[in-house]
């Protein structure tokens, strides 16, 4: 996490939300580095209960549907694999303007097209060079 934030050259006061937070694990590294606009989406109802136990008051913690969200309130996303396939494809098609970077971990390849015709473009990518499923991309909008 550490590594694609530090490459993804985020203000410590931009407002990012992590799609699908799941445990939290990221919203709390992130905490750590001293981000402190942080919100966090989860639908499982497991995830979310262990999340609100890990993080406190860390970041504010929403339990509900990602594509019912109002993203229009954030600058980063943070994408690690919570759904793919047309799911993924439908909540990137509707990214409001107000999102500028992206960060995508294990992601369905068929959102990369959907977040380059929205003006991203790719500006760090990793590939673990054990494990290969494990890849990361940081996005970013209107970059030349």
């Amino acid at each position: 996490v550490k590594k694609f934030i530090d490459h993804a050259q985020i203000e410590k006061n931009e407002s990012i939300i992590d799609i699908g937070h799941g445990s939290g694990m990221v919203l709390h590294v992130l905490y750590r580095l001293g981000y402190k606009n942080l919100t966090g989406i989860e639908y499982s109802d497991i995830a979310f209960e262990i999340s609100k136990n890990n993080l406190k008051n860390k970041a504010k913690l929403i339990h509900g549907n990602a594509l019912e969200t109002n993203l229009q309130l954030y600058k980063t996303i943070f994408f690690f694999n919570p759904f793919r396939g047309n799911t993924a494809k439908v909540f990137f098609s509707n990214l409001p303007d107000t999102v500028k970077t992206v960060i995508t971990i294990n992601h369905d390849p068929e959102i990369e097209l959907v977040l380059l015709e929205k003006g991203f473009t790719t500006i760090y990518e990793h590939q673990h060079f054990i494990y290969k499923n494990f890849n990361g991309k940081i996005w970013k909008k209107n970059v030349m």
